[in-house]
This record gives structure tokens, sequence and C-alpha cells, in this order.
């Protein structure tokens, strides 16, 4: 007898599985006071994990103090500062010389041979960036050591070792750490805009089907009883509430996994199958007509 399990939908949940993140370098700062770095802005995701003594963060409207096993998040990559302590003038970090470790990790000792702290420093890609919850985040999210438990305990374990796979490990455990920075930020998070559709009892199980399986034959029809609501109702509470009308979000989403897809080796064929087209053409008329590009040009990794 086969057993099908179906998973409760959870809309939160199904979306943060949509971000993919990439960790691309870190720089473990062994740092003694005084001492003060000012970060530059960046389009990629910015973070600082405190594995020992503790560093003052200021910027992006916020100033506090971070302490062991606490992480920053700056999701947007805006300007901000780290120091050993309040109003303590700062350096530019880019100018600072640092050592090679690994393949995509540096050592940075800097500051007055003072009061120690070790901080890593990196920085991450968020593989959909138009993602709506990604623009819903906030200039800077801190989760604490304590909420992070033994994933916190690990990164700073890793974080001191030149062992063979450190650096992958450290990696990967950041990534986890800043979902997880994710994650706490939503629970407290305003439920305005896309927040209010994810946890809305009618629309949020639907954006998490969407999300779950958007290959789908999915039409207005059935994503309004879905939500059980009249397709009237349902396309203009979505659309509100959203942003977006059903089907054109139906189709960001889709266009979304495609470009992973097409970036991890699918040929257009495949990716056309996943994402719910019946032929090639009417998926590379899509793609091109919401990406500006045609398939085959992002499966080459190229740029139009």
């Amino acid at each position: 007898m086969t057993v099908t399990v179906v998973r409760p939908a959870d809309p939160l949940a199904e979306v943060l599985q949509d971000m993919r993140l990439s960790t691309t370098h870190y720089v473990r700062a062994e740092l003694t006071a005084p001492w003060g770095l000012e970060l530059p802005p960046t389009d990629l995701v910015t973070f600082h994990f405190v594995v020992a003594g503790r560093c003052w963060l200021s910027g992006q409207g916020e100033s506090r103090w971070l302490g062991p096993g606490d992480l920053a998040v700056v999701p947007h990559g805006g300007t901000h500062r780290i120091s050993d302590q309040p109003d303590r003038p700062v350096e530019q970090f880019e100018a600072l010389r640092r050592k090679q470790l690994g393949r995509h990790s540096w050592l940075l000792r800097h500051g007055g041979g003072g009061m120690p702290a070790l901080v890593l420093y990196g920085r991450a890609v968020l593989d959909q960036p138009d993602q709506p919850l990604a623009g819903q985040l906030p200039p800077l999210m801190v989760l604490s050591g304590q909420s992070a438990g033994a994933v916190a305990a690990a990164m700073a374990h890793e974080a001191t070792q030149t062992t063979p796979g450190a650096e992958t490990v450290v990696s990967r455990l950041a990534d986890v750490l800043i979902v997880y920075a994710i994650r706490s930020w939503l629970r407290g998070a305003p439920s305005g805009g896309y927040l209010g559709a994810l946890r809305d009892p009618h629309l949020g199980p639907v954006l998490a089907r969407m999300h779950r399986d958007p290959g789908h034959a999915w039409s207005v029809a059935t994503l309004a009883a879905a939500a059980n609501l009249s397709r009237s109702t349902f396309a203009e509470r979505f659309t509100a509430t959203v942003g977006s009308t059903p089907m054109a979000y139906l189709t960001e989403i889709r266009m979304r996994l495609a470009t992973t897809l097409l970036t991890d080796g699918l040929s257009p064929s495949q990716v056309a199958a996943r994402t719910g087209y019946d032929s090639v053409a009417a998926f590379s008329r899509a793609y091109k007509r919401t990406t500006g590009i045609s398939p085959a040009v992002t499966r080459r990794g190229e740029q139009s």
C-alpha cells in the first residue's frame, strides 16, 4: 500500500525555502583595541559573526553591542561600522591588508594591542534578490547567540580551525545562520503588505502551494477554490495585498525557478516541463518577456 504524506501548508516556510543563499567569501578579523572599521555598501548580503569578545555595531539606523555567538545581517548591503567602543574613529575596511587563507577566506589582524575580539565578516549572494520577501527585509537584523544555539557554537568552533574543509563548513553555517536571522525577524515583523498575505488565512495557504508546486496547471479559478473564496474576491484580495495579480505572481515564481534551473545546467525543455509550460517555445517567450534575455543566454551564463 502506498501512503501519501501531505505536508501542511506553511507559507513562511515555503517562501524561505525559495531564498537560496550562498556565502561568497569571509574574513576572519583578529582585532585588538582600540579598533574601528567602516564597511562599504555592496549589492550583496553582508554579515558579522562574533566568535569571541564583543563589538559595537552602528549604522542602518541602529546601534548596539554584539557579543559571542551573535550574528548581525545587513540584507541590503548598506554602509555600517563596527568598533571596540562607541564613537571610536574608524578606518576603511577595504584599505586594510589581508592575508589569504583559502580560496574564499582571508585573515585580517588589526588594532592597537589591547582587548581582543574575533569577528567573521562575510558576504553572501541571495540567488533571487527580486523575491518579494527579500524586499521586505529590514536594513539590519541581529540574531543572538542564544537563539542560534548549537549552530552558533559550531560556527564559533569552525571559525578557529585550519583543517581541510573548514572554509566550506563556515560558509554553509553562515548561510544557515542568515536564514535563522530572517526567520527570527519574521516572527515579530508587522503584517502589512506581502507579509500580511503570507499570514492571511485564505491567501497564505495558496501562496504556499504556488511556491511548493509552481509547475502545476494553476488558474485563477483553481487558486480561488484553494483559498475558499470566489474568483472575484480572491483576485481583488490577492492583488491588493501581494501587489500583483495571481497569475503575474505565479509567472514570477516560475521565472525565478527557471533561472535557477538553467544556471544549474538543465535544458530549456527540461525547465519548461518543470515550470508548467507545454512547449519550449511558450516557455522561452515567457522567460524573455519577464527577464529580457533568452533561456539559452542564462544557461550559458552570459549577459545580453
